[in-house]
């Protein structure tokens, strides 16, 4: 009893696996292209031809549509290499010129010979245009007749439960037949021997010792990560805590499925059991899936963002679908030798169908309210209403509608959900990453030369790239599911492959995609080597910090236009029409891009030059700090207050810039101080340059100048001092200067030596007010 013919959900992970090593545009034919494969070609597209106008019943349109389409790209081919052999003869030709009298005999037999290769390939060229034109006719009738068939196979009406019980169709029902059992034909244990028999035991038995060894390592597993932050941690640990509840089913069947399809193959036969053992096996590695991802078992806790009574809710529903499906697969893989009589087989279709489109209303409704995305309303609508005709239709009549759109939906749900599964899992994988959550990504990240909070490169592309061939090939799947002609999804897929063009522009998307990936490569690659040269290579040579970056920094920049160049032709761009470019650059620049270009000079200039490098202590107008990066437009400094301030490059050009450790890092520190009138002056020179002389920055080798005390003059409040003296590392200039301060302090007071403040006297030498004298009241 076939209730269901559509094709179990293992079909999904062949045609995943399958489209894993699809992607790549299709492999040109050979160039060389000779008459005796295009008069093949067109012979076999005569055959086709005239199949096709006799309505020939046997023909293989699957076989036909692939010859079709090799013959196709064969014409392209074709037709692309004789353009380029008509092209070079027409040149050479014109090289040539034309005959003359009294010319030299082997110019003439050159010429002559030329003229009929020339001739010869139009001939070609026309054959390859003619098969082209006629292999489009072909697929496009092709296209039209399978689609036909679809149709005329949807359409076809069987008699419907209440025709075959009290309509003129009626068939005697067989009403003992229910108080007997369906006879079930050899499930395949009749052909065991006792070897085999011992051996299934076997691994019955590992099975069990697999269950065992699984749940305990489990539970260390949960031990030792208890509570993970991330998405694929908590995932696991969820997954561990629910195999300890069906880790047995699962290496049972497992185990089981092994045997038997050992059995199969030595006997040469497929057991039905090898198909119950995998039906079952899936179902078990679903439902421990989708508990562990929707309800989780404790104490592994809940992970997702939505609410945890929708996700339980939710997966009570996908529990019952997959019962479901998994009882409708069993009923249909049994070897039933005596079955239901047609009214009661219809009958049992149609509560089949009522029960799948039952629970898959359920997982519908709650997936999509699970998905808290406005606008997804009238998308379950039509899913419902889908579904809804899909039910009437198996009960009027049309089987082969109701299991298409029933099949459909679920393998489409099914197909989805692995892929949004994938998706999270992939998503999460470039965030740990990116965080560097694992001891080997953090090895990596180290070798990669990126910090602790540095952001990996190219993991911005590899999301776009991951997802962009996940949910392509999960399309293209769909597209299969639904049963689009082979015609329809080569037609789709060659404008992924082929490209389509716009105006005079042909755009290649696989092309791009691949230029993509691989300017990606490139640039990790170049990131990758511009660390490794700046803090390992260039380190044994004898360059300074700053010429290392400046070279690490210009080679860089060179290797990136480079791999823009190659990016470029993997993606089809013609190099000469770079020269357009450059025309349209020019004229950008000289309208809206003067700043841009200035910077980028400026930003060349510094490289080369390099008045200032990383790590410096510069100034420039206002803004005051480390240089922390120098890029081709602007330059990155770090104030004292922790501010990075983004300089353009043309104002480190032609601006004043103080750098206080261009050619040398020693620098003056000075001291400014005001003491009391009447305070001994040569006590405060012996005190401010004992004080110089106590500080671990100064230099007192008699290489630059000593300490100096200057008696700068006489203030209004105070006499005027100040203490200079050089200190190695002008870094330390503001931290030696505050040392400094303390310590004049404390020793003018250890010596009452004063500080004075600003003073003021007030005068009046007369007022017309009369005040009171001291004495009186």
């Amino acid at each position: 009893m076939q209730v269901f013919s559509r094709p179990n959900p293992w079909l999904f992970l062949i045609l995943i696996l399958a489209f894993s090593v699809i992607g790549a545009p299709v492999n040109a034919q050979n160039s060389e292209i000779d008459d005796t494969t295009l008069g093949d070609a067109q012979k076999q597209v005569a055959e086709i031809e005239k199949a096709f106008e006799q309505k020939s019943p046997g023909l293989d349109l699957e076989a036909t549509w692939k010859s079709l389409t090799q013959f196709r790209q064969l014409a392209k081919s074709c037709t692309i290499e004789q353009n380029k052999e008509l092209e070079r003869l027409t040149n050479a030709l014109t090289e040539l010129g034309e005959s003359a009298q009294g010319e030299d005999k082997t110019v003439s037999d050159t010429r002559r010979e030329m003229v009929k290769k020339k001739q010869a390939t139009d001939l070609t060229l026309a054959s390859c245009k003619l098969l082209n034109v006629k292999s489009e006719a072909l697929l496009e009738e092709l296209t039209k007749r399978r689609e036909m068939i679809l149709k005329e196979r949807l359409l076809t009406r069987y008699p419907n439960l209440i025709t075959l019980l009290f309509g003129e169709e009626q068939e005697p029902v067989d009403w003992k037949s229910l108080l007997h059992p369906i006879q079930v034909g050899d499930l395949g244990f009749s052909k065991l021997g006792k070897m085999e028999w011992g051996f299934m035991l076997l691994l019955t038995l590992a099975g069990i010792a697999v269950a065992l060894v699984l749940r305990r390592l489990s539970r260390q597993y949960q031990s030792r990560h208890q509570a993970p932050e991330d998405f694929t941690g908590s995932l696991l640990i969820s997954v561990m805590r629910t195999v300890q509840r069906y880790g047995l089913p699962l290496s049972l069947f497992t185990a089981w499925s092994i045997f038997w399809m050992a059995v199969s193959w030595q006997q040469g036969v497929i057991f039905p059991l090898l198909s119950l053992n995998l039906v079952l096996l899936g179902s078990f590695i679903v439902l421990t899936l989708g508990r562990a991802f929707f309800a989780p078992l404790p104490p592994a806790a809940h992970y997702l963002p939505q609410p945890e009574t929708e996700c339980r809710r939710f997966w009570n529903g996908l529990r019952l679908l997959t019962v479901v499906v998994t009882g409708i697969l069993l009923v249909n893989l049994l070897p039933i030798t005596s079955g239901l009589s047609t009214p009661l087989e219809s009958a049992a279709r149609l509560a089949f169908a009522t029960l799948i489109v039952f629970s898959l209303s359920w997982v519908i409704w709650d997936a999509l309210l699970l998905y808290g995305r406005r606008g997804l309303h009238m998308a379950r609508f039509l899913l419902l209403f889908a579904l809804a005709v899909s039910l009437i239709a198996e009960f009027i009549g049309y089987r082969n509608l109701s299991e298409y759109l029933i099949g459909g939906i679920f393998l489409s749900l099914f197909l989805v959900g692995i892929a949004w599964l994938l998706s999270m899992l992939f998503s999460d994988f470039c965030d740990s990453l990116d965080e560097g959550r694992y001891t080997w990504e953090g090895r990596f990240r180290k070798w990669l030369g990126v910090g602790p909070k540095g952001y990996l490169p190219g993991v911005f592309w590899l999301r776009m790239l991951g997802g962009l061939f996940l949910w392509g090939g999960s399309a293209l799947i769909l597209l299969r599911i639904w049963d689009v002609s082979a015609a329809r999804r080569a037609e789709l897929l060659a404008y992924v492959t082929e490209g389509f063009t716009i105006g005079e522009i042909a755009v290649k998307p696989a092309r791009i995609i691949i230029a993509l990936g691989i300017l990606v490569i490139l640039m990790s690659l170049i990131s990758w080597s511009k660390k490794q040269l700046d803090e390992r290579w260039l380190k044994k040579s004898r360059m300074d910090a700053g010429a290392r970056n400046a070279v690490a920094s210009v080679t860089a920049y060179a290797a990136a236009a480079i791999a823009i160049v190659i990016t470029l032709g993997f993606a089809g761009v013609e190099l000469s029409n770079l020269a357009i470019i450059a025309g349209a650059l020019s004229v950008g620049i000289g309208f809206g891009l003067q700043n841009i270009v200035n910077n980028f000079v400026s930003g060349l200039i510094l490289l080369f030059e390099r008045p200032v490098q990383k790590g410096d202590w510069i100034v420039v107008g206002n803004t005051e700090g480390y240089v922390r990066k120098i890029s081709i437009r602007s330059t990155q400094i770090q104030t004292f207050d922790r501010a990075d301030v983004m300089v353009p490059n043309s104002e480190l050009i032609s601006a004043q810039v103080t750098n206080w450790m261009l050619r040398d890092l020693r620098g003056r520190v000075r001291a400014p101080i005001g003491v009391a009138y009447g305070s001994d002056v040569e006590k405060v020179k012996e005190i401010l340059l004992d004080i110089a002389h106590r500080q671990p920055g100064a230099i007192l080798d008699g290489s630059v100048n000593m300490p100096k005390v200057l008696f700068l003059g006489f203030g209004d409040s105070a006499l005027n001092f100040e203490l200079r003296f050089i200190i190695r590392n002008v870094d330390e200039k503001l931290q030696t200067l505050s040392d400094v301060n303390f310590a004049i302090d404390k020793a003018f007071r250890e010596n009452d030596i004063s500080i004075p403040f600003p003073q003021r006297d007030l005068h009046l030498r007369s007022s017309p007010i009369d005040f009171p004298s001291e004495s009186s009241d």
